[in-house]
């Protein structure tokens, strides 16, 4: 008879650790492969992230299909817009939806009036309290994404701020609604998700939550919030393992938690998200913007032709579009 030895599972820190060291790895293997791209390193890097951005998003959906969740706990939800896509992939869904900027609130709720959609007016944290609501006075009030308890004096210095009502999430969210359902969660509360999850102690015992996508931080952004693996170390003891994470080399991001006894089921679809992670590559130009794409290129051609063909060349961009091609072959006519 085979005996088979059982091994000790990696702890949190080591799935943690690989996942980071796996996207990191996809990440350079993306920047090689559109090296040849006519696109600005910056800009570049942008595409490449927001391309792992869509396919963790599209991830998160892909699974809550396959697990056939019944209901979403969105905080942090602006305009609710997760939850509506979430409720437009079956019918007998339902999604608690929770927003603490009473201007975003207003402008959106006839928008979230729907029977299977609560949409929530209140903060969510570690207690009923009452915090300090901050939107810097770099957007307007009612269309602002960047409200927080918290303020960020590294990139704002004017803000509007205002007293809310917070809540914890186990008084918002009842035990009997989440019983014999499958729940998942997104989670964007600008700096307030440890305290949220210190306030769930029981929505999450429930044993209803399958998986969680939250945003979360690797350096100080937000002074009084965890690391993202303080916070991934505190749901573990829930059972969450992370399986993805969009964004690499960043130090805000999003990362993507599964119920370890859920991870059976979506090993096909983790597989199939890993693979298309490698085969992210940009197009030589980006078609989007056609007049930045011509402007790389006629800046990398003026850099490398002799100068005896630089008024050809002027002659050439002039025709295709360029103003300051244009501009050139004036001032040297004139």
């Amino acid at each position: 008879m085979t005996s088979y030895k059982v091994t000790k599972k990696p702890s949190i820190v080591d799935s943690f650790l690989s996942l980071s060291r796996s996207s990191s790895i996809l990440y350079e293997n993306a920047q090689i492969k559109s090296k040849y791209s006519l696109i600005k390193r910056s800009r570049k890097n942008f595409l490449i992230r927001s391309e792992f951005g869509k396919l963790t998003i599209d991830l998160f959906f892909q699974i809550a299909r396959e697990i056939n969740a019944d209901t979403l706990i969105e905080c942090g939800a602006n305009d609710a817009s997760v939850s509506r896509r979430f409720l437009a992939m079956r019918a007998n869904r339902n999604a608690i939806a929770i927003e603490a900027n009473p201007f975003v609130h207003a402008k959106f709720k006839d928008d979230n009036s729907q029977d299977n959609l609560r949409y929530l007016l209140t903060g969510v944290s570690d207690k009923k309290k009452t915090l300090e609501f901050n939107i810097p006075k770099v957007t307007g009030e009612s269309t602002s994404i960047f409200g927080s308890f918290q303020k960020l004096p590294q990139y704002y210095t004017d803000y509007s701020s205002f007293e809310v009502k917070v809540d914890k999430l186990d008084n918002i969210v009842k035990l009997k609604d989440l019983e014999d359902k499958t729940t998942i969660m997104w989670i964007d509360v600008e700096g307030e998700a440890f305290n949220l999850f210190l306030g769930a102690k029981k929505v999450l015992a429930s044993g209803s939550i399958k998986m969680i996508y939250i945003e979360v931080q690797e350096s100080l952004h937000y002074s009084k919030e965890k690391s993202a693996l303080e916070i991934s170390m505190l749901l573990s003891n829930y059972g969450f393992v992370p399986v993805a994470r969009d964004f690499p080399l960043a130090d805000l991001y999003n990362l993507l938690l599964i119920k370890e006894e859920t991870l059976k089921v979506v090993v096909p679809s983790l597989n199939q998200y890993w693979a298309r992670l490698a085969k992210i590559r940009l197009p030589i130009v980006e078609i989007r913007k056609p007049t930045q794409s011509l402007s790389f290129i006629k800046n990398m051609l003026l850099k490398v032709i002799p100068r005896f063909l630089l008024p050809l060349c002027h002659k050439l961009f002039a025709r295709l579009g360029s103003n300051s091609s244009r501009e050139v072959i004036i001032g040297r006519s004139s």
